[in-house]
């Protein structure tokens, strides 16, 4: 096993302002005698009949050996870094390669053990290493370790505190080679750490986190702080907030329907925190991309394929009956001795380039089917029998219209939840008739 310790001695950048954590290499060192050279790289190529180099015995035999030369030189580098170094030594394959072939094989870089000094009640050398060794198991590094860490939280129970944690054991280097990876040994630290000062009636936030860096200092104290923003959500969650997103199952890059998504979704202008935001929408149920988490009958994915919904009972059968009556009342009190008789047709645009039906957004007026007026300027049905459609104010100017439209709390519901735009208005309203024995196709 391979033991590297923490300097005892304490940092004094560490905690102040505007300087980072000291480098992950400078924090441990080595309890054993390095080698004084690095592992010979290997010098057999053979060539692959798929274009390339293959990859040999001695090829993994120098990786394996490199990667225990690293750690043993107390360099604490990344499983990247560790390649881009080998790629320069060994250059008939490249660093992509190198890359590959570790994530495919799955070859992972072990902890470096660190050493608190004081911190820790001295031991047996024998129980000293057994609890190191296991210690190496328990640990865990990535998207797991929140989890890890409240499984691990809920095991100890809420028991009071009378003394200060112990800081994290166990140092591990991030896989993209930016500084160290957050463990749930730190999580666990951190959470433990926060609830002690709280006991102690003594809980500062800025002398807590220079605490936390000089306890921890693999850590500066702006990652411990940016860890904290960042994933407090989920640490100081209770029984009553909504549920977490859950994750996805493979990782995927963004693409242009995503950004479309997000678009959509902020031209609502949706209210609260960034990090309750964000929920929020990773909540959504997407197929297809497309949200169906509004309805559970999916109406706005039927709106925006089809380009209208339609919603069954939407309004009571008071409102219908009210709003029938309403049409036969307006059919009966229309009058002839002031209409230009403007006919309304799909089949040409006559009816555009008249007054009567441009100036009508603000007013309510009637319009006849195509041939419900003759040659001679007569109507050729009764005038109930002879209107298309009454439009286009209704929403407005009639109170009976108005109160299933401009006041109706259930319409305005659906149009928020359509989410189409922020801020939707109400153009037009119309009564369109099906009327017997007469009427033109809609083209």
């Amino acid at each position: 096993m391979r033991l590297l310790t923490i300097l005892p001695e304490k940092n004094p950048a560490v905690g102040s302002e505007g300087i980072p954590a000291a480098p992950p290499s400078t924090l441990v060192l080595n309890r054993r005698n390095p080698p004084a050279r690095s592992p010979t790289p290997p010098n057999r190529v053979i060539k692959s009949t798929y274009g390339g180099n293959l990859f040999t015995s001695d090829d993994v035999l120098y990786l394996k050996r490199y990667i225990d030369y690293c750690q043993e030189q107390g360099l604490v580098l990344s499983l990247r870094e560790i390649c881009e170094r080998i790629a320069v030594k060994a250059p008939h394959h490249t660093f992509y390669s190198w890359r590959r072939y570790c994530n495919k094989h799955q070859i992972r870089l072990g902890g470096y053990s660190m050493d608190l000094g004081d911190a820790v009640a001295p031991q047996e050398e024998g129980e000293q290493e057994q609890n190191e060794a296991e210690q190496q198991l328990r640990v865990s590094t990535g998207p797991g370790i929140i989890a890890a860490a409240q499984q691990r939280l809920q095991q100890e129970g809420n028991q009071p505190r009378n003394r200060s944690p112990t800081p994290p054991r166990a140092l591990f280097r991030s896989t993209t080679g930016k500084g160290v990876a957050f463990t749930e040994q730190d999580v666990t630290f951190l959470v433990r750490f926060m609830e002690y000062r709280k006991s102690q009636d003594r809980f500062d936030m800025v002398a807590f986190w220079k605490d936390v860096a000089t306890k921890a200092p693999h850590h500066s104290r702006a990652s411990w702080m940016k860890f904290w923003r960042r994933h407090k959500h989920e640490l100081n969650r209770t029984e009553g907030d909504d549920p977490l997103p859950q994750p996805p199952e493979k990782k995927m890059r963004y693409s242009r329907s995503d950004d479309i998504l997000l678009a959509k979704y902020f031209f609502t202008k949706p209210e609260g925190t960034s990090d309750k935001i964000f929920q929020a929408f990773g909540r959504l149920r997407l197929v297809n991309g497309e949200n169906i988490d509004i309805d559970d009958n999916a109406a706005d994915s039927e709106f925006f394929r089809e380009g209208y919904i339609c919603i069954p009972n939407f309004l009571s059968q008071d409102q219908v009956s009210s709003l029938l009556q309403r049409s036969k009342e307006l059919l009966a009190d229309f009058s002839l001795e002031d209409h230009p008789l403007t006919k309304f047709t799909t089949s040409d645009k006559n009816h555009v380039g008249d007054d009567y039906f441009l100036k009508s957004g603000d007013k309510i007026r009637y319009f006849l089917e195509e041939e419900a007026v003759n040659e001679n300027g007569q109507l050729t049905k009764d005038k109930t029998k002879a209107v298309n459609k009454i439009g286009h104010a209704l929403h407005v100017l009639d109170p009976v219209f108005r109160s299933v439209t401009l006041e109706n709390d259930k319409l305005k519901a659906v149009v928020k939840d359509l989410k189409f735009h922020h801020d939707p208005v109400a153009l037009q309203s119309m009564i369109i008739f099906k009327q017997p024995e007469i009427g033109g196709a809609g083209n």
